[in-house]
């Protein structure tokens, strides 16, 4: 299969890691020294185990491969996904696949302006990596993938399912994907936006941390926005799962911690920011997660 990866940081060479052995592998990507470092020298893998694989993929700058593909999946930042469709469009035929393993909420909505919606995959990792530098990544967490259709096409998550788990990239399909993104937020709300305001390694947050608070009134506003937008979750389950997740984390750096470490813009609207415009829409007051909104903005700016 002809598959393309839009979004060739860390994440997105991961997953290509795992692809570029059996399959027709192309990357995308907007930042040109990364291109030019990759087309020379290919990408660097870490493994946990201190091991590391190396492979050279075909690489472009974002907009120049006219190639049509089978399957497209989506790593860029939330903010710039309407851009990186709009500059690629002529890879994605009428049969191609797009899957979006994307942090943030609203990535859909994007989507459905340019692809049909039975084509269409949104889908949470529990995977991480981390940017050592321009073609070097270390992969510092792994776990399952679970994928979904906007329309209720299990048979095509089905299928790009088995297509991952047969390069051992472990992958469930699931049937209620607006579950599924719920899911990822939580984890995204509190991980990747509490991180990148204290510029800390993941495994910070736990119960004995004094950031356990802030964790708690932020999961306990989104839970009760979820549940207006019919989704129930239990407060101390989405918790525990939460916090059984750092601690395998430990070292590991969230995609928005990177962010503010390299001092770029983050996807704090597409997270956070999710949690306070669905709260507008059903009339739920979300002061915890537009402070955490704010906290971060003001991060940016003092760059």
């Amino acid at each position: 299969m002809k598959i393309a990866i839009l979004g060739s940081g860390s994440m997105g060479s991961l997953i290509g890691s795992y692809l570029a052995d059996k399959h027709e592998l192309i990357m995308i990507d907007a930042y040109e020294k990364l291109v030019e470092t990759v087309k020379e020298k290919g990408i660097e893998v870490i493994k946990q185990d201190g091991t590391t694989v190396s492979y050279k993929p075909s690489i472009y700058l974002s907009g120049t491969c006219k190639e049509k593909v089978d399957l497209l999946i989506s790593f860029v930042k939330d903010t710039t996904t309407d851009r990186a469709l709009k500059d690629n469009i002529e890879m994605i035929g009428e049969d191609t696949i797009v899957l979006s393993l994307q942090n943030g909420m609203g990535n859909d909505l994007i989507f459905k302006k340019y692809i049909k919606e039975e084509n269409i995959l949104l889908g949470t990792t529990k995977h991480n990596a981390h940017t050592l530098g321009l073609g070097s990544i270390k992969h510092s967490g792994a776990g399952i993938t679970h994928i979904g259709s906007l329309v209720g096409n299990f048979k095509l998550a089905n299928d790009i399912s088995d297509l991952l788990n047969e390069v051992n990239f472990e992958t469930i399909a699931c049937e209620n994907v607006n579950h599924l993104l719920w899911e990822k937020l939580f984890v995204n709300i509190t991980i990747n936006a509490l991180t990148s305001i204290l510029t800390v390694s993941m495994d910070f947050l736990d119960y004995d941390s004094p950031i356990d608070p802030a964790v708690s009134n932020v999961l306990k506003e989104a839970i009760a926005v979820a549940k207006a937008d019919g989704e129930d979750f239990d407060y101390d389950t989405i918790k525990k799962q939460l916090y059984d997740l750092t601690r395998t984390y430990i070292g590991g750096k969230a995609s928005m911690e990177q962010d503010v470490e390299m001092k770029r813009l983050t996807e704090i609207d597409f997270i956070n920011g999710s949690v306070v415009r669905i709260g507008k829409k059903y009339g739920i007051p979300t002061p915890v997660n537009e402070t955490i909104v704010a906290l971060v903005h003001s991060k940016e700016k003092l760059y």
